[in-house]
């Protein structure tokens, strides 16, 4: 029975440890081991609290998918989900900054693997719906990366990623050795991304995705890329594997309380301007 790795960044990604590498691009911090998940588990447990976008909760891992190649410049495929955001549970306004993100790495190789994990993030404007303009991204440093899938987690410093316009991204993961000494490309090919999905659905606990399109780039690194080269492709879900990866979105705290004020600010002023006019 395989087992998973469960990691959470330790390093609280703020200002002063978060630079700016390119104006597309955003250095990350460092993971640490939390626990490992056996292959028949589901995910972390419920949903962070707050969350917008969750499929890493108590949805059902359901397989993985390897980079399958790597292109230019030691850059593995880039697969990226469709998410939407949920305001269900909290009232949600463009332009608020998301500080919490989780998301899933596999490991296909017989041995732990160092590599680059790197972010994307895109509007769905692009051609299908797919993959648009260019939104911003996430470098972490090199880390060795177990076998089996792992679960990550990031705190991300307020202003750097927020809510878009119509709550929806298409957001990717790709790999690359810059700095990883002996990876080689054969080995970065084996790295990818978990698959999560809710029994029977394939859907996220929190927001949307849907469970039978997935991009996959090919195009090499895709930082600050527009409308990236690869096409919308599926699993055939329900005969095959959702195509959720396992991703996770949460807004800054002070955001949705911001909002919630304003909700019960607006509501207030209302009551008592009826009262006024009774």
């Amino acid at each position: 029975m395989k087992r998973f790795a469960l990691l959470s960044l330790s390093l609280i990604l703020l200002h002063a440890v978060m630079r700016e590498v390119s104006a597309s691009e955003i250095a990350g911090g460092i993971p640490t081991l939390v626990r490992t998940l056996e292959s028949d588990e589901r995910g972390v447990g419920t949903p962070s609290p707050n969350a917008i976008y969750s499929n890493i909760g108590s949805s059902q891992f359901t397989g993985f998918i390897a980079a399958q190649g790597v292109t230019v410049s030691g850059n593995t495929n880039c697969y990226a989900d469709d998410l939407t955001f949920s305001d269900a549970l909290h009232p949600l306004q463009p332009g608020a900054s998301i500080t919490g993100m989780s998301w899933s790495a596999f490991n296909g190789n017989t041995a732990a693997t160092s590599a680059r994990m790197k972010v994307r993030i895109w509007m769905p404007d692009g051609p299908g719906g797919g993959p648009g303009t260019y939104v911003t991204g996430v470098a972490f440093p090199v880390m060795s990366i177990p076998t089996g899938v792992s679960i990550y987690s990031a705190t991300i410093a307020p202003g750097l990623f927020l809510v878009p316009t119509g709550l929806k991204w298409w957001v990717g993961l790709q790999f690359d050795n810059t700095g990883a000494g002996g990876t080689t490309n054969a080995q970065l090919a084996n790295l990818g991304q978990g698959l999560f999905g809710s029994a029977g659905t394939g859907l996220p606990e929190v927001g949307f995705s849907d469970p039978q399109i997935y991009f996959k780039g090919v195009g090499g690194n895709a930082s600050g890329v527009n409308n990236p080269t690869g096409s919308l492709t599926t699993f055939g879900f329900p005969n095959g594997p959702t195509a959720n990866f396992g991703w996770e979105f949460v807004p800054e705290p002070a955001s949705i309380g911001l909002v919630v004020a304003g909700l019960i600010g607006a509501a207030l002023r209302r009551s008592m301007g009826r009262r006024r006019r009774a």
